[in-house]
């Protein structure tokens, strides 16, 4: 039996059906390494800031309300000799502290480094892009 080359109509369909996928598939691909890069946001904590917040003095070390997407990376450097808060986080003397938030979220807390004690940090953005 000789070959029958397929009809029109599904030769049509198949050319559409791969075009809508990649049209689809190729975007999603590439924006999990393209788009929006990640960014490090890192604070040093000089010696001395504990005396200094005991004292009254305002340092600006970190802002009050930090303002992140997902991939991005806190980096906490604590060079002082007193341990600090910074929401969550204790950062101890000479201690270097990484992190990155998984999930879009939002975190009040306290925070040494400021004389109001506290630190929003919001985290916005979905996996796979902004």
């Amino acid at each position: 039996m000789p070959f029958a080359p397929p009809s029109r109509r599904w030769t049509t369909a198949l050319v559409f059906a791969i075009a809508a996928a990649f049209i689809v598939v190729v975007p999603l691909t590439l924006s999990q390494f393209v788009g929006t890069r990640a960014e490090t946001y890192a604070f040093v904590i000089p010696a001395g800031t504990a005396d200094r917040v005991a004292a009254g003095e305002e340092v600006r070390i970190i802002p009050e309300d930090l303002k992140m997407r997902l991939r991005d990376r806190l980096v906490l450097i604590n060079e002082d000799s007193e341990t600090h808060q910074v929401a969550s986080i204790l950062i101890g003397s000479g201690e270097r502290v990484e992190t990155k938030f998984s999930e879009a979220i939002t975190v009040n807390g306290f925070c040494s480094l400021h004389p109001s004690g506290q630190i929003n940090i919001s985290v916005e953005g979905t996996v796979g892009g902004e």
